[in-house]
């Protein structure tokens, strides 16, 4: 892993044991890592079966999840809506997805937490893009798949100061045949991820709804009050 090097045993003398572990590691430092596997087995022992991976980060006992679709305001596409479309999806996490094939068009999701996984879709018509969390580059990736799969991770960031943050990805096809990007809807973990993120000059509009709802809040235990006097 990385730069780290092990060779380990797949023996077992039970068979068929399913969903064991056959590599961990931990304390790793945020941001890409790369596993390579190589099966070195000879004779009769040289079967090599991977299901899946797994990964784990850490958080705060009390922190809490929240789901952003791509209609939520904390989604910014950019330059500008002409840039992207729009349409239904039944298979989508909100019944709509947005997706573009404009060499640089991009998009940036304000949010206030810990850690951010992006979701979108990939396909054979799907290429190059970058993603960065707060001005760092987290690398280059591909939208590539041989067939359409849904709710794929296409950026993740974690162990963030629990503050506010800016995602922002670039869509940089090689070619107009990978020119396509999509996406889906974002989670947000943290103490409070709902908290409004105050990186716009029009945050007053941006939080207005809930300032409505605490001050509705606020006047129902006003009045309770009152019917209690």
């Amino acid at each position: 892993m990385d730069t780290y090097t092990s060779e380990l045993s797949g023996f077992s003398a039970e068979q068929d044991m399913f969903q064991t572990l056959l590599f961990g590691s931990g304390n790793l430092s945020s941001g890409p890592h790369e596993i390579t596997i190589t099966n070195k087995g000879v004779g009769d022992k040289h079967n090599f079966d991977v299901d899946f991976i797994v990964w784990e980060g850490a958080l705060p006992e009390n922190s809490k999840s929240k789901a952003f679709n791509n209609r939520d305001r904390e989604f910014e596409f950019l330059p500008g809506p002409g840039w992207w479309s729009w349409g239904y999806d039944n298979n989508s996490y909100s019944g709509i997805l947005y997706w573009t094939q404009s060499n640089s068009a991009a998009f940036r999701f304000n949010f206030t937490g810990q850690s951010i996984a992006l979701y979108g879709y990939l396909d054979a018509n799907h290429g190059n893009y970058t993603c960065s969390l707060d001005g760092v580059s987290r690398g280059v990736y591909t939208g590539y798949y041989a067939a359409k799969v849904y709710h794929q991770l296409i950026c993740f960031g974690d162990n963030l100061d629990d503050g506010d943050h800016v995602l922002h990805i670039t869509n940089l096809p090689l070619s107009t045949n990978d020119a396509w990007f999509s996406i889906d809807y974002a989670e947000v973990k943290g103490t409070n991820p709902y908290v409004c993120p105050f990186f716009s000059n029009l945050v007053i509009l941006m939080c207005f709804p809930l300032a409505v709802q605490l001050v509705i809040e606020a006047g129902k235990y006003l009045l309770n009050v009152k019917i209690i006097k």
